[in-house]
């Protein structure tokens, strides 16, 4: 029977998040442990309460990049499965599958699906999904699912490869794995995708939360181009989403707006891009953040924390 360790990035304790954990308990044939990574300043929740011990929650700071590393670190099994907290495993055997997917294809370091939404999904949430499965399409290689890159809500992938190459945690937010993904695509990992693997995605985006999004992933991208020409490691513009095949007119308009402030931040020069986050991380006083994160980890008590 397959081990798989799980890791679960969460920004808030919300009823999605135990959806999601609940959905773990369903899976079947396989042995888990899961690693909920959150922020520390999240106060103290009953959500903590009754799961089984090999349901852990660990405390991390500054992004989800730094919250999947630090999963991983945790992590003793050979397979790692990164979900969303806002996600859930519909299918009693969906792990048991992504496994099968991987041990069809033993020379690849990861397998992945789709998000499928949820029947009272917003329109915002109906663009940024539009948008997401399509760019997911544009990476796969060839009729076999080989591909340059999988959805970071779901994705099943070797342990070693990520202790070896980890994420970069400078980015916070915005195009977070695609950076992992363009700086393997030189090198002879392969990835396996199929649309028959769907984790129910329960999204309450708001056009305020999308237009966010597109800023954030467009500096993202604009970060990413300027890192892999420092390593000398060509890349692609991220592919022009466009034509995309939707009947509501509000959502259409979503995907277009998106689509501008996307492109408007990720063509931003070098003298007048100023990431925000990046910027804190370059100046912030080490000794500073450490006191700071001390004194959020003191507000915070509880056996199942692990430190």
């Amino acid at each position: 029977m397959n081990q798989v360790s799980v890791v679960i990035p969460s920004v808030d304790w919300t009823p999605q998040l135990q959806k999601c954990l609940r959905s773990i308990l369903t899976q079947q044939n396989v042995r888990l442990e899961t690693w909920v990574v959150f922020n520390p300043n999240m106060p103290k929740s009953e959500v903590l309460e009754g799961w089984p011990d090999w349901i852990r929650f660990v405390r991390s700071d500054r992004g989800v990049n730094r919250a999947r590393n630090e999963g991983v670190r945790r992590s003793t099994c050979e397979r790692v499965l990164f979900l969303d907290s806002d996600c859930e495993l519909v299918d009693l055997q969906h792990i048991e599958k992504l496994n099968t997917l991987w041990d069809e294809n033993p020379t690849v370091d990861g397998v992945g699906g789709e998000y499928k939404l949820s029947f009272n999904s917003s329109e915002a949430a109906q663009a940024y999904q539009a948008l997401q499965m399509q760019w997911l399409r544009t990476q796969v290689i060839n009729s076999k699912g080989e591909t340059k890159a999988l959805i970071g809500g779901h994705m099943l992938l070797n342990r070693k490869l990520l202790l070896e190459a980890p994420f970069d945690e400078k980015i916070l937010f915005g195009g977070a794995e695609r950076e992992f993904f363009v700086r393997l695509s030189n090198l002879s990992n392969k990835f396996i995708w199929t649309p028959e693997l769907k984790v129910l995605h329960e999204s309450n985006l708001t056009r305020k939360d999308l237009i966010k999004k597109a800023r954030l992933q467009g500096l993202g991208d604009l970060y990413i181009q300027k890192k892999m020409k420092r390593l000398s490691i060509p890349v692609q513009n991220s592919p022009r989403l466009s034509s995309l095949n939707i009947s509501n007119p509000e959502v259409l308009q979503l995907v277009d707006e998106y689509i501008r402030v996307f492109s408007k931040y990720a063509r931003k020069n070098k003298k007048t891009w100023r990431h925000p986050f990046f910027r804190l991380l370059e100046h912030m006083n080490i000794a500073e953040h450490q006191v700071k994160k001390e004194r959020n980890f003191s507000k915070i008590s509880g056996s199942k924390f692990n430190l």
